[in-house]
């Protein structure tokens, strides 16, 4: 029974950081709307476009790990891996 009590535990807390993570992720394109993406520089409405868009789909994703969706952890690591790819190719290409 503790096993389920700690999986709990676990799936809620990475629920609450994907929430976080990919609001913040939101934040800095309203203030500033320019993005590197894969080591394209996209400004305006693009750049807004792809940050509401991983944004939005990462929150999507807290919600279906909160709700028990097995499928949604694969996802999750997947978009994960897409946005960290994305930070090193731009840091290491400027």
């Amino acid at each position: 029974m503790d096993y389920l009590v700690l999986f709990s535990f676990i799936r809620k807390t990475i629920s609450v950081l994907h929430w976080l993570f990919y609001g913040l992720w939101i934040i800095p394109i309203i203030i500033n709307a320019e993005t590197w993406f894969y080591g394209v520089k996209f400004s305006g409405e693009v750049a807004i476009t792809i940050h509401f868009v991983i944004g939005v789909f990462g929150i999507f994703l807290g919600y279906l790990i909160y709700k028990k969706y097995k499928f949604a952890y694969v996802a999750s690591i997947l978009l994960f891996g897409m946005v960290l790819a994305s930070m090193m190719f731009n840091h290491l290409k400027s």
